[in-house]
């Protein structure tokens, strides 16, 4: 049957705080999408849920359980919003998630440490007509072991149906993927089973005067031998494949930040629209603060470290933060850059930023970035500027010139990593494509912050996309997912969030704009005074995670790294 359009169906999902966006996101923390108080409640959950009558009854009557409830129609998920809301009232609907997702991607979603103790599967339809389209069934042995993966020990599967080949089917394949049945009715209106809350088919079934099976099933541990017939495989390549897509999808997310935050200035440019765009509002060091319960502010010092937090609605009890760094290795420009040699060409004077591993910036495309400081009129103004093309290059020295090339050549940042920019006709190039990414004059430009920065860009490799490479990932990778997190993280009503992307972690964070600054505790100290805490009573309940890139074994030196 096809579902009439429903011009109002996003509008509801996205006003209703109960409905969930991208199932992918809450992987293995489904529990931190629930109030405290629930996060240790049994997890129920139900798939191809409709239009909710029955979850919504269920959830409403049982507030100490966990519901989840899924469905593949966001239309029909719409309408399932308003049942949850019809049937709540006035309550706050606390223990009952909605969520657009495929039964069938299971495991993209959901995983072993999401721990449903329950799972309903109700009038699912019965795929009938053509034998191929069984392994459609949500009963089917394929689903059945996805179910598996993420059900506790001794975990029900409730199942309910009007059809007969599919109900007879259903308890042939629990069998085989090790489930028991523990009941069982052919009618179960007649059998005087409690509690059974009833869904929209159920009672348009019941109306027309056919039976309805049920069953119950308990998860059992498989025999070390337990092996399901080959035909009733899940295809796990497809499953894989389909996450292999999605890590994809996310890391070219992650690259496109990575080609837009050349500098620490962009990177922090960048966060601070992507707050923006999601409420934040931007306060300032040197004004008074109105800060409201419940309300997200943000916070950049330098224009190269940026601060966010979110308010819980009550008194804070403790704060969690996660921090990170905007700052990657390179080669910071000299004030006076340009440097002529031997009367041919034009070279820019650098010095060594962090520790970066010099020989991988030979011969590779760069350019300069950072930001210039302006003088128009009696103002003072920073403009971010990029010059977005080829401009500059560091150069190797061939080996019939240098023997020792690969022999443990060691370079010295002040003579062998020195970029070439033009020939000597290229004099004054420098100041004058500056000039022009500031949009002023060039005797308006009263000084800049400009760095080397690798034009390469980023790649995703291996012989099934299973890697990737980027410049800057040390730290922008954690900067950038620490980020994604945030945004993405659910308010508590005690909790004061806080992202941190500090500047200068490369030359020691003692800068004011570095995590050694007094920066944090600055913000954390009037956004206490603002709820009328005293920091120092709830720092014993807090928590800092510091996120920074680790390294990976090695595939060609396994012996510098623990193997355990």
């Amino acid at each position: 049957m096809r579902l009439r359009k429903k011009p109002w169906a996003e509008q509801a999902l996205a006003a209703s705080p109960f409905f969930l966006e991208e199932a992918m996101r809450y992987k293995g923390i489904w529990t931190q999408t629930f109030p405290k108080r629930l996060q240790t409640a049994p997890l129920h959950l139900e798939v191809g849920c409709g239009k909710c009558v029955q979850t919504a009854a269920m959830a409403h009557a049982n507030p100490q359980i966990r519901y989840l409830a899924i469905d593949e129609v966001r239309k029909i998920l719409a309408v399932g919003v308003r049942e949850v809301q019809r049937e709540y009232g006035k309550e706050a609907v606390e223990n009952l998630r909605l969520c657009c997702a495929k039964a069938d991607e299971l495991l993209t979603w959901l995983d072993p440490r999401d721990k449903v103790e329950r799972l309903y599967i109700s009038f699912p339809n019965p795929w009938n007509k053509r034998a191929k389209q069984h392994k459609r069934r949500l009963t089917h042995p394929r689903q059945l072991m996805q179910y598996r993966e993420v059900m506790a020990d001794n975990a029900e599967i409730w199942f309910k149906t009007d059809d007969d080949e599919l109900f007879t089917a259903s308890k042939r394949y629990l069998a085989l993927c090790g489930f028991t049945i523990s009941y069982s009715t052919d009618d179960l209106h007649a059998s005087g089973f409690v509690p059974n809350f009833q869904s929209e088919h159920e009672r348009k079934f019941s109306a027309m005067g056919m039976p309805i099976h049920m069953l119950i099933a308990k998860k059992q541990e498989l025999p070390d031998d337990f092996a399901l017939p080959q035909k009733y495989e899940y295809n796990r390549i497809k499953r894989e494949t389909h996450m292999n897509e999605h890590a994809i999808a996310e890391t070219k997310n992650l690259i496109s930040f990575l080609e837009h935050s050349p500098t620490a200035f962009h990177a922090v440019a960048q966060i601070s629209k992507k707050l923006e765009e999601c409420g934040f509002t931007k306060l300032h060091e040197g004004s008074a603060w109105n800060i409201v319960p419940g309300e997200q502010y943000y916070v950049t010092r330098n224009n190269s470290t940026c601060i966010a937090f979110r308010m819980p609605q009550k008194a804070p009890t403790g704060v969690m933060v996660a921090a990170s760094h905007t700052d990657s290795p390179t080669f910071k420009l000299k004030v006076n850059a340009e440097n002529e040699a031997f009367g041919k060409y034009i070279r820019l004077n650098t010095e060594r930023y962090g520790g970066a591993i010099l020989n991988s910036w030979f011969d590779r495309p760069l350019s300069v970035a950072g930001r210039a400081i302006v003088k128009q009129g009696d103002s003072f103004t920073t403009k971010l500027v990029n010059i977005d093309r080829d401009l500059c290059l560091i150069p190797n020295v061939a080996p019939h010139m240098n023997r020792a090339v690969n022999d443990g050549f060691k370079a010295n940042p002040a003579v062998d990593t020195v970029p070439l920019m033009g020939e000597i006709t290229s004099k004054g190039m420098l100041k004058k494509l500056i000039a022009q990414q500031a949009g002023c004059a060039e005797e308006e430009l009263i000084t800049c912050d400009l760095y080397l920065y690798d034009r390469t860009g980023g790649r995703i490799w291996g012989a099934n996309n299973e890697f990737y490479s980027a410049a800057r990932i040390d730290n922008m990778q954690c900067a950038y997912s620490t980020l994604v997190g945030f945004l993405n993280a659910h308010a508590t009503d005690t909790t004061l969030q806080v992202y941190a992307a500090f500047d200068n972690e490369e030359t020691g964070s003692s800068t004011k704009q570095g995590a050694a600054s007094s920066m944090l505790f600055d913000l954390l100290s009037r956004a206490c005074d603002a709820a009328g805490v005293d920091l120092r009573t709830i720092l014993s309940s807090s928590f800092m995670l510091s996120a920074d890139n680790g390294h990976a074994m090695h595939p060609n030196h396994p012996e510098l790294a623990d193997k355990d």
